[in-house]
């Protein structure tokens, strides 16, 4: 297909869709009695905020992607995305205080208390606010600390905001539950390095290359790892330990490129 029939496909179909006319109204009662298995419900108040939006009407694309926000599970895959999508319509529509406003308001409910603090983290996040977003975090760590990614964010911003040691001990309350996990001892050894403990470091990722001494992938992650820190000693003594002749040019490359650091 030419350049000038790709085009006009293109053409096409943004007219189609603009076409598409908005639904009657953006009440989500008019959505409870959707025919169709709750995902396809879901769908379609998902497609009814985005024809609201492409129509120019905001507060109805809001208020059907709200709906489609309290028919999710706080942990639903699709809920992060419509937080954003939520986000960027109060944006767009200069409402963004009032959200921030409404979401502070609905934490000191019991039963929305979780993911009104998981949206205002999500805010705070898009808005550059750290402080104000490690705060948020750690509300839904104190309510739902078994949610794994959560408590990695809130490791992550801890250290990066320089408190190694409620970071740290996040990351060791998980590890206690899933045991010689790469990302969660990755970023304990991050924090080690933080606070200027790189044998502690490379011990840490010592003990985890020795579960599964075969596990190439894990030996590059650690390799990657060393080299994005800067430790060369470390990187160079792995690269020996894999291989002493340094005949596998890829740990080889690594090296050579830590040793110019």
């Amino acid at each position: 297909m030419n350049c000038i029939a790709v085009f006009g496909c293109l053409v096409a179909s943004l007219a189609a869709l603009r076409a598409d006319p908005a639904p009657s109204t953006s009440d989500p009662a008019n959505w409870q009695a959707a025919e169709g298995t709750p995902t396809e419900q879901l769908h379609g108040i998902i497609d009814a905020s985005t024809r609201f939006e492409i129509a120019g009407d905001i507060p109805s694309a809001i208020t059907t992607t709200s709906a489609a926000l309290q028919r999710l599970g706080r942990d639903h895959y699709r809920r992060r995305d419509l937080e954003r999508r939520l986000i960027d319509l109060h944006i767009q529509s200069g409402t963004l205080d009032a959200l921030i406003a409404d979401t502070s308001k609905a934490t000191s409910v019991t039963s929305t208390a979780v993911g009104s603090w998981k949206l205002l983290a999500e805010i705070f996040r898009l808005q550059g606010k750290h402080v104000q977003r490690r705060d948020a975090l750690r509300a839904v760590y104190k309510l739902s600390p078994a949610d794994e990614r959560v408590a990695m964010e809130l490791a992550e911003i801890e250290s990066s905001l320089g408190d190694q040691t409620a970071a740290a001990a996040i990351v060791e309350s998980s590890l206690k539950r899933r045991p010689n996990d790469i990302d969660w001892t990755l970023l304990l050894a991050t924090i080690k390095v933080r606070e200027q403990q790189m044998n502690s470091a490379e011990t840490l990722l010592n003990a985890l290359l020795s579960t599964d001494p075969d596990d190439k992938f894990l030996r590059t992650r650690t390799a990657s790892f060393y080299e994005s820190h800067r430790m060369t000693e470390a990187l160079r003594r792995l690269v020996l330990a894999e291989d002493p002749e340094q005949k596998h040019t890829g740990f080889k490359t690594a090296a050579m490129r830590g040793s110019q650091d």
